[in-house]
């Protein structure tokens, strides 16, 4: 979290109160950064999210999201994107 120094009036519980403005920045646009991006913008928080790879690539790799992650997407509002973009496991085959 970076404080910036400038000054922002709220309303807190009808009460006026003038409180510090931080901007936050997400490193990484994996899983991880996106996902808390979108997690301090349910919350009214803007993140800059920042990636050292300049493109995305196709890796061929897949994820896992049994319960708890799918109800971590569906809290973030991303579930049906995911969902929509992703393949269903209908076995698992083990060496």
């Amino acid at each position: 979290m970076i404080a910036s120094g400038r000054q922002a009036e709220q309303r807190l519980g009808g009460l006026e109160a003038t409180v510090p403005v931080c901007a936050f920045s997400c490193f990484g646009a994996g899983i991880a950064g996106i996902g808390a991006a979108r997690a301090l913008g349910h919350h009214g928080l803007a993140a800059e999210v920042v990636e050292r790879e300049p493109a995305w690539k196709h890796t061929g790799a897949g994820i896992h999201l049994p319960g708890n992650p799918a109800r971590a997407l569906r809290a973030l509002g991303l579930e049906a994107a995911v969902v929509e973009r992703g393949s269903l496991i209908t076995h698992v085959m083990g060496r």
